[in-house]
């Protein structure tokens, strides 16, 4: 599958995020950066013993960390709004295939998991609006 094609700045995920949740799925959140998608969005994941990859619906947010980002704790800060420690710098939709769309640098990318992997990136949180949550 094809990502949404959304003309966002360099580095914005988040935007880029926001805006295809808004484009493909119907769902409106917060702006904000990606480490504060978790306060607009419902945290499912970590959850003791479960592999993330087996409770993924179309549309869930992955928060990624990205050890290169020039948002790592260093660069801007360890907190997030809320004063939390910060997971992580980068933020892509999950499409439901396998695949997640995600703005990285200047490209707008559909990365299968070893494809993150294979960047140095790792998943730690997942997130799901709240309208499919089913809570």
């Amino acid at each position: 599958m094809k990502p949404p094609e959304i003309d966002v700045g360099i580095d914005e995920c988040a935007k880029y995020v926001r805006l295809a949740l808004e484009q493909k799925y119907g769902i409106k959140i917060e702006p904000g950066h990606a480490w504060d998608m978790r306060y607009s969005l419902k945290i499912i994941w970590p959850a003791d013993g479960i592999n993330y990859k087996e409770i993924l619906k179309e549309g869930d947010v992955l928060g990624i960390y990205n050890p290169s980002s020039r948002h790592r704790t260093e660069a801007c800060g360890e907190f997030d709004m809320k004063g939390n420690p910060r997971a992580y710098t980068h933020v892509g939709v999950y499409n439901g295939n396998g695949h997640v769309y995600h703005k990285l640098k200047d490209r707008i990318m559909s990365s299968s998991f070893r494809e993150i992997e294979e960047l140095g990136f790792s998943v730690k949180e997942v997130l799901r609006p709240i309208s499919q949550s089913g809570d």
